[in-house]
């Protein structure tokens, strides 16, 4: 009852961690996780106590981190589905700190973690997931690591799972790798991901095309002229187009940044990627978004229109 009390205050009181911490709830409950009599209905509610102590604080972190960590690393190899969700998301707690992604790595967490995104609880699933997440979000070096766990495969076979949530981490874990370095970017193409990114950007949920674009944009950071002639063959500039009309931010931002760098990157590209931008009705918006309260959206709005378009009339929209 004691255990389930300190969660339930996290959970409704969650300022009182600092304290909880300050007073050795921490290691308290480390000695119950190690003691070969502790039940499984025990360890599942330190588990869950584990997973909300280690969410990040503008104030403090645990300074045993590093026991944490190997106490969860043990967690992991547990049968019990509940404890396995549990001990991820508090892995994943502890990755939003890139400070603590070396640690992690260092135990050894990676390939178990991987191995569970082949769970059959979607839920442990989704807190893999997670997880790794957070933890490509780290250096190149990192993101390095994950792929030589053989990441992308796992990946790739998720991105056919009926679950959207599912694809939508995969595609914030592929935009976090591709982030990297141009090898690491390669490495996505080399897997054959490429075309399961274009068709969650060609579908109807909104999230899934949103996350697909980040993720196109990312890959296209060097402005590689053969992929970009690739996704203008795929009919991408379209659906980028769609999501102009997006209430996210840096979702309009990537897109227009995008559809800028095709408009610029080869002379040659100039007439029919303007033509496509004309033909799917966007040209109006991009002109509304030259007034945008955002201002690096606006720049690049202007950008567009006053390099490519500075003579067009504004035409009925399509979408």
């Amino acid at each position: 009852m004691g255990i389930l009390c300190l969660g339930n205050l996290l959970h409704f009181a969650p300022n009182l961690r600092d304290f909880m911490i300050t007073n050795g709830v921490v290691q308290k409950l480390i000695s119950i996780i190690q003691a070969k009599s502790t039940c499984t209905l025990m360890l599942s509610h330190v588990t869950w106590v584990l997973r909300k102590l280690c969410i990040s604080s503008p104030t403090s972190r645990p300074d045993n981190v590093d026991e944490i960590a190997q106490a969860l690393n043990v967690l992991l190899y547990n049968p019990e589905d509940k404890i396995l969700e549990d001990a991820l998301m508090a892995v994943r707690n502890l990755a939003h700190e890139n400070e603590t992604i070396p640690m992690l790595l260092d135990l050894g967490v990676v390939p178990r973690i991987i191995y569970l995104l082949e769970h059959p609880n979607v839920l442990v699933q989704n807190a893999a997931l997670q997880a790794l997440i957070n933890i490509a979000s780290g250096s190149e070096e990192q993101i390095q690591e994950l792929l030589n766990n053989n990441l992308l495969p796992h990946l790739s076979a998720l991105m056919s799972n009926s679950d959207p949530d599912i694809r939508c981490h995969v595609l914030r874990i592929l935009q976090n790798v591709a982030d990297g370095n141009t090898f690491q970017r390669q490495a996505i193409m080399n897997a054959g991901l490429l075309h399961k990114i274009l068709e969650c950007l060609k579908g109807d949920a909104i999230p899934l095309k949103s996350a697909a674009a980040l993720t196109i944009s990312t890959l296209a950071i060097n402005k590689d002229k053969n992929l970009l002639y690739y996704l203008m063959r795929q009919g991408v500039i379209p659906e980028l187009c769609n999501l102009l009309l997006s209430q996210e931010t840096d979702i309009i931002y990537n897109v227009l940044d995008m559809l800028s760098t095709m408009l610029d990157v080869d002379p040659s590209f100039l007439a029919e990627v303007s033509g496509i931008i004309e033909w799917s009705g966007a040209l109006n918006n991009i002109r509304m978004l030259q007034s945008n309260e955002h201002e690096e959206i606006a720049v690049v709005a202007r950008k567009i229109i006053s390099s490519y378009f500075p003579d067009k009339p504004d035409i009925a929209t399509k979408f």
